[in-house]
């Protein structure tokens, strides 16, 4: 079942934008004395502890998607809490901004991580869901419309593509013939090399517009942990899907 679930997953860049990074809070964050019942503040007001609690068991499950049987690796608990913190600063800008998604988009999601529109199978994927990664059909899917919804809000705060100009362009070639090896190799700028260079600018100015915007609303957000010593750890276990998925009957 795991290698099914690792030849079949598309991720696109987890849940934003695939050329992008997802920059943690960890350096936004300041601990305080609170209540057990608040996990901190976000842009002036108290977040309820099941809420991080749910935001932090979508990060895992993220994580779990993105990196099978390895994402602890990647994802250390103070890696996950501040995703945890990224994503309720994210969705709670996506519904002020009014930004919706659409069931349709859940299904075509759902569908493109388990198989693809031919080949994905109800009773794998509530198996792989249910059984192996320890989560509801209904809340893994509202999980992904949330992550849909956060990618929709990044695309429109970047907005339309960036114009590139000749200038741009040949600046960038020129810099790149400045190696030895590069300008014997690609000393005339063809159409091939030109539009590289143009797809290579677009990104840096995207990434940098990202940047500035995120910084904006992290400043805006003014996150304040307020978390008890021992923060909780998600509902679901931390089951991981195997090669022998359980035999018992899945829910319809």
């Amino acid at each position: 079942m795991l290698k099914w679930l690792r030849k079949n997953i598309a991720l696109v860049g987890g849940i934003l934008v695939g050329v992008f990074i997802i920059w943690t809070v960890g350096t936004a964050l300041t601990m305080q004395a609170g209540s057990p019942k608040s996990a901190g503040q976000l842009f002036g007001r108290p977040v309820a502890l099941q809420d991080f609690v749910k935001a932090l068991e979508a990060a895992r499950m993220e994580g779990m998607l993105r990196y099978g049987d390895r994402y602890r690796q990647f994802l250390p608990d103070q890696v996950l809490q501040n995703q945890a913190w990224e994503r309720l600063i994210l969705l709670h800008e996506a519904k002020k901004q009014r930004i919706r998604v659409s069931d349709r988009e859940v299904v075509e999601r759902v569908q493109q991580l388990f198989g693809g529109a031919e080949g994905f199978r109800p009773e794998i994927y509530k198996q792989i869901v249910q059984g192996n990664m320890g989560i509801t059909p209904r809340a893994f899917e509202e999980q992904q419309r949330e992550s849909l919804m956060i990618a929709k809000l990044i695309e429109q705060a970047l907005g339309a593509e960036p114009e590139v100009t000749e200038t741009e362009i040949l600046a960038l070639h020129a810099e790149r013939l400045k190696s030895a090896e590069e300008k014997e190799k690609q000393s005339e700028l063809t159409d091939e090399r030109r539009q590289n260079l143009i797809q290579e600018i677009r990104l840096k100015k995207r990434l940098e517009a990202y940047q500035r915007w995120h910084a904006e609303l992290l400043e805006r957000a003014g996150v304040r942990q307020t978390l008890p010593a021992e923060t909780p750890a998600p509902q679901a276990t931390d089951v991981l899907p195997s090669e022998t998925p359980p035999q018992t009957d899945t829910p319809s």
